[in-house]
């Protein structure tokens, strides 16, 4: 009987590893943090401890001496990246096993528009002589030449 027992033991701590279910989980201590973008400042009871993707043990974000001040801060992830708001989220036990990964909410950064100088107006003489020019050339027609030529004009 007694030698039954330890065969037992051994064949109940064998026959999840054959599952692939252990019964203790491998880094339960640790708790895998990643964010979309990367990059995220990850801050625990109120301190910057690295940034995103990290690997974060989980005695930082459950410790067993806190200020008091710091109590809304316990069991909970601060993930602050430049652009985004700001993502508070509270460790869950899913999130031990499979670690946290967050998307934040980011402002997507519009393009500077380069304000283009206004063209400088040349002067009305000099208009007309490169209209005149294109007449001679024979690259407009008379109709097109007193169109344009009134418009100048008109611009006055």
């Amino acid at each position: 009987m007694k030698i039954k027992t330890p065969l037992i033991l051994s064949l109940m701590l064998l026959l999840p590893a054959c599952g692939q279910t252990p019964l203790i989980h491998a880094g339960a201590d640790e708790i895998t943090v990643s964010s979309e973008p990367s990059g995220a400042s990850i801050y625990v009871m109120g301190k910057k401890i690295t940034e995103t993707p990290a690997v974060i043990d989980l005695s930082a974000v459950y410790p067993v001496i806190y200020a008091q001040e710091l109590q809304s801060d316990y069991g909970r992830i601060t993930l602050k990246h430049e652009a985004c708001e700001d993502r508070i989220i509270t460790v869950s036990s899913g999130m031990m096993s499979n670690g946290l990964k967050a998307k934040l909410d980011c402002v997507t950064a519009k393009e500077p528009q380069v304000a283009l100088p206004a063209p400088m107006a040349k002067p009305v003489a000099q208009r007309l002589q490169e209209l005149q020019a294109l007449k001679d050339k024979g690259l407009l027609s008379e109709e097109e030449y007193q169109t344009i030529r009134n418009r100048i004009l008109d611009s006055l």
